[in-house]
């Protein structure tokens, strides 16, 4: 009867990025001994809220029920995020997924989502009777469907835990069509891949390196991916030493004063439809036994390359559009991951960013 209780978990912590945040999950792994299994999650911070319910039909029970030899997996999810181009972005998610573990480290699936975006648009205004009205509500409706795949071969050094890995990879692909035809508004292809490699160069230095290819292809004539779709990139997930999703901006420009020459200008993220990052991530094993708790202290030096771009077409991108930046960091490493204390710097500062860079902090505990 072990495995038809539930678990629940208590969350909190603060990152530089989302600020001071607190989060819940809940499993079922035996729900009402059908063998299907429940979870639930949210969280809940300063300028971002989530929640998250799935409901997982293994293959055993799909097989004997339903003849179908696939884990069937149904999804939903809503947020409320605070977001610097779109103002607060609410989003809703529905989606389900046929998949099947094709041997110990392979997962293979097809899966549909639809997606709902309600936003607020940038409107550029002279000062006058409406100057103060900046933004305009927009919502937007995706609908995609396609497969995608997952090779996992991480381990720690005791050739366990992928959690916290010391060796191997992790590869995933994925493409998604989305149609009118499914359920949207657009048309367009989303291809992405991604890759993490572990290598241990000694006991005590890690090498770990990051990859990651996005490109969006619009369809019906179009030329940009709707805007909610596009890729951003930047902060502390990606590419540090800059705000969050500036790894590609433009200005927006607008008169002070009707028919006036002078010009007020903002600086905003501009998404892309094709987004290339690159991480190498050399960590040094200071102390086995630092002073919190007995848990390992970690050093790191840290180079992070990204590029967004609307076209790789030799007249509108260059080498030159490759952005990096580099970082020192300090990590206290746990069972459940590491907490960080980073700061970077970029290299090719724009418009808008500081060229001294910026702190990147992520902590967080769980009961």
């Amino acid at each position: 009867a072990e495995d038809r209780l539930g678990t629940i978990k208590l969350e909190a912590g603060f990152a530089t990025d989302q600020l001071v945040f607190g989060g819940a999950e809940a499993k079922a792994r035996n729900l009402f001994g059908t063998g299907a299994q429940f979870r639930a999650n949210g969280e809940a911070g300063l300028d971002r809220r989530f929640a998250n319910v799935g409901l997982s039909f293994p293959q055993f029970w799909m097989d004997h029920f339903v003849s179908v030899p696939l884990k069937f997996d149904v999804t939903g999810s809503a947020l409320r995020d605070k977001h610097e181009r779109f103002g607060v972005l609410r989003s809703y998610e529905l989606g389900a997924t046929l998949g099947r573990l094709l041997s110990q480290n392979t997962q293979f699936g097809f899966g549909y989502r639809f997606r709902q975006f309600d936003r607020q648009e940038e409107l550029v205004r002279p000062a006058g009777a409406s100057g103060a009205i900046d933004r305009d509500s927009v919502r937007t409706t995706s609908a995609l469907i396609g497969p995608a795949l997952s090779y996992d071969r991480r381990q720690d050094e005791k050739g366990k835990n992928p959690i916290l890995p010391t060796q191997g990879f992790l590869l995933n692909l994925s493409l998604q069509w989305a149609s009118r035809y499914v359920g949207g508004d657009a048309d367009f292809i989303k291809f992405s891949s991604s890759g993490t490699f572990f290598v241990p160069v000694s006991q005590r230095i890690l090498l770990q390196t990051k990859l990651r290819y996005d490109q969006g292809f619009p369809l019906g004539g179009a030329v940009m991916l709707p805007e909610v779709e596009r890729f951003f990139g930047g902060g502390d997930s990606d590419f540090r030493g800059i705000e969050s999703d500036r790894l590609h901006t433009e200005v927006i420009r607008a008169p002070l004063y009707p028919g006036g020459p002078a010009e007020g200008f903002r600086v905003v993220p501009a998404g892309g439809n094709i987004r290339a990052l690159a991480t190498i991530d050399l960590e040094f094993r200071v102390w086995d036994n630092s002073f919190l708790g007995g848990l390992p202290l970690a050093s790191a030096v840290f180079l992070d390359n990204g590029l967004i771009t609307n076209s790789l077409d030799p007249d509108a991108f260059g080498i030159g559009d490759v952005r990096h930046s580099l970082g020192l960091g300090l990590r206290l490493v746990t069972p459940l991951g590491k907490f960080s204390f980073e700061w970077a710097v970029p290299l090719d500062p724009q418009l808008g960013d500081d060229p001294r860079g910026r702190l990147h902090f992520n902590i967080g505990f769980g009961f």
